[in-house]
């Protein structure tokens, strides 16, 4: 099994060699490819993802690890993961999921705190709306007081 770096040094020794080579022609280098690291810990007992966001996080995690059934407690770089790997994980919640920092979602190494964080990410949103909505309403309904007064004064 070749390590990444070792894939690597192999794909610019080829680009190196044929220089003159179309950019379509060169072979394809696969980063994500993701491959158990040998001596990684063993894995916790399954638990299937349960949320919605859960099961959107193992999806992507699936999809970019090649890896059919994963865990909320499995950790994506005992997985055979990469951070290369990662940052296209982040990349996707982030597309699908507006307003999240990509880096601190990154430090999050198994699906059940990446959907934790998310989950506290988005709280303060919702908070700060609630609270924005009750300052509107208040703006609004001493606006309704001022006119009446406003009215009141002019009929006097």
């Amino acid at each position: 099994m070749m390590t990444l770096l070792e894939r690597y040094q192999l794909f610019l020794e080829q680009l190196v060699a044929t220089p003159d080579l179309p950019i379509d022609q060169l072979p394809h280098y696969q980063l994500s490819s993701a491959q158990p690291l040998a001596g990684a810990a063993s894995r916790p007992p399954y638990v299937a993802p349960t949320s919605e966001l859960e099961q959107t996080i193992a999806r992507i995690w699936q999809r970019v690890l090649q890896i059919d059934q994963i865990g909320i407690h499995d950790n994506f770089f005992d997985l055979g993961g990469r951070s290369l790997a990662m940052m296209q994980v982040c990349s996707e919640l982030a597309a699908t999921i507006p307003g999240i920092h990509v880096v601190d979602l990154s430090r999050q190494f198994t699906i059940s705190d990446m959907a934790c964080y998310l989950n506290q990410s988005r709280q303060p949103e919702s908070m700060d709306r609630q609270a924005l909505d009750a300052i509107t309403r208040r703006q609004k309904e001493a606006m309704k007081r001022r006119q009446e007064r406003a009215r009141q004064r002019s009929k006097g």
